[in-house]
């Protein structure tokens, strides 16, 4: 469920766990992690005006 991008919270009440660190715990190694494009929201917030910004500081590309 988590792999198939499932809320966790959900998939943590479902389970029964008290919080979804407890459901993290448990099943992090069983879900892939592929190479995501992450945070870009984060580079066209702090970019407003479309200028440079070193993405390396936020470990985006």
């Amino acid at each position: 469920m988590l792999e198939n991008g499932e809320d966790i919270l959900l998939v943590s009440n479902m389970l029964g766990h008290t919080d979804s660190t407890m459901t993290l715990s448990r099943y992090e190694r069983y879900i892939k992690r592929e190479n995501k494009k992450r945070g870009q929201f984060l580079k066209q917030e702090l970019t407003p005006n479309g200028t440079e910004f070193d993405t390396e500081l936020l470990n985006i590309a």
